[in-house]
């Protein structure tokens, strides 16, 4: 028997000698938030079947194609009963009436998410033609145009990773690559159960609070031209007055649901990187616990980096989008403050603290501009529970770790992106605001007449 039959043979024992106490959701009384699935409903994320499906490890999954449901045996594989932990370490079986997602997820959803994500592309892009079409009717710069287009594909970087996920999900050939598997809704709820909900549920609320008073702002500044003009841009202005009809509800409906959106998705992000990050305490006990068996560890490691590899995919493609995005903005913002003499509107101030928001919020959602700290934090945790007796059990574990470390990721062309279009900025601004100075001559005739030029 080969290297691989032994690796497969060990794994398949380990599963004869597990007897495994199921804990049901149901006697633990704790409900996922409700704003979870809110989330994901407003996100398009949701499909008419269950979301509860039984997770095998890549071994049991080759040879257990025939389970369907999701249940267990008495004697179950130890990486296939770590995958059913909780926060807490303990297996847990759950169902979609246990989390509370059975409401939401209705027969019909996979149709209506589909639906509901082609409706926020088509109102986007239109909403982008028709600012664009307007902008000779309103005096303003071409480069505020431009900043709020902008702020318009910054709203749809969420539904648009969403609509992609779902397309994928539905043709799984349409778009290649595992990062869209990171928001397909089981993978999501399967994540979900590494995560003690009780606790994260408070910074959801907090989103949503402040995505309600974002909404809430931005809906005065659509209002505003009404009352007071002043107050907004000429462009603004311009947009509110003349297209009442047209423009008008169009902005509104991308305001709310851009800012819902933008704050659930980044929410969703959030619940992801904590399910990781308590993922490494159970990875480190389910290693400590089973270090004779280097094989099965091996195994549960290589689940842990499975998983690990789609949220890395799609967290570094979601995060670039944002910071270009958000600090080509920024310099846009930046110009209009240099080159307009007179003072901003006061709704013009309140775009830029947004473009700060934008900026912001997704590298605190993922808790770095990347996620690498994530499987370094992974290697130092398990490099600290070396110890004498099973040191050479540890190296192994430890080079194995090293073999399986993802590639380095491209940002350093990133960063001289930024970098390059920041020095460009640089120039171009302090050209302009030199052409703009006041330079005074002074001369004196032969006469004692003095002269400025």
């Amino acid at each position: 028997m080969g290297r691989f039959g032994k690796f497969n043979s060990s794994v398949l024992e380990s599963c004869d000698s597990v007897n495994v106490p199921i804990l049901k959701a149901a006697e633990l009384g704790e409900r996922w938030p409700v704003l979870l699935w809110f989330y994901l409903k407003t996100l398009g994320l949701y499909h008419s079947g269950r979301l509860v499906r039984p997770k095998l490890c890549s071994r049991c999954d080759h040879s257990s194609k025939k389970r369907h449901g999701f249940y267990y045996t008495e004697n179950q594989c130890k990486v296939c009963d770590s995958l059913t932990w909780d926060h807490r370490g303990v297996p847990t079986v759950f169902t979609d009436n246990d989390i509370g997602s059975s409401f939401f997820n209705h027969r019909g959803s996979g149709f209506l998410s589909l639906i509901w994500l082609l409706l926020i592309t088509g109102a986007t892009l239109a909403n982008i033609i028709l600012l664009i079409s307007r902008f000779h009717d309103a005096d303003c710069d071409i480069v505020h145009v431009l900043a709020w287009v902008g702020m318009k594909l910054l709203l749809y970087i969420g539904p648009f990773v969403c609509l992609t996920s779902v397309v994928h999900t539905t043709w799984p050939t349409v778009f290649m690559g595992s990062w869209s598997n990171a928001l397909a809704v089981e993978f999501l709820v399967h994540r979900m159960g590494f995560v003690n909900m009780k606790n994260k549920q408070f910074a959801g609320y907090a989103l949503f609070l402040g995505s309600l008073g974002i909404m809430c702002t931005q809906c005065l500044k659509i209002a505003a031209p009404f009352f007071d003009p002043e107050l907004v841009s000429a462009m603004s202005a311009n947009a509110s007055i003349s297209g009442l009809t047209t423009l008008v509800p169009l902005e509104v409906f991308v305001v709310i649901e851009g800012y819902i959106n933008f704050g659930g998705f980044c929410y969703v992000v959030y619940l992801l990187r904590c399910s990781y990050e308590s993922e490494i305490r159970l990875v480190t006990k389910f290693l400590c616990n089973n270090i004779g068996d280097i094989d099965l560890c091996r195994a549960r490691l290589a689940e842990a980096f499975d998983a690990y590899h789609i949220f890395r995919e799609f967290a570094s493609g979601w995060i670039a989008l944002n910071l270009i995005l958000s600090t080509v903005c920024l310099l846009l913002e930046l110009h209009l403050w240099i080159v307009d003499t007179t003072p901003l509107a006061f709704f013009q101030y309140e775009h830029s603290f947004l473009l700060f928001f934008f900026l912001l919020l997704p590298i605190i959602s993922l808790g770095n501009v990347d996620v690498d700290y994530l499987w370094n934090r992974l290697v130092r945790q398990v490099s600290r529970q070396r110890c004498l007796e099973q040191e050479k059990s540890w190296d192994k574990l430890m080079q194995f770790l090293q073999e399986q470390r993802a590639g380095t990721r491209p940002w350093q062309a990133v960063l001289a992106f930024f970098l390059s279009a920041i020095a460009i900025f640089s120039a171009i601004q302090f050209r302009l605001w030199s052409n703009n100075q006041k330079v005074v001559f002074v001369h004196t005739n032969t006469n004692g007449t003095v002269l400025y030029h």
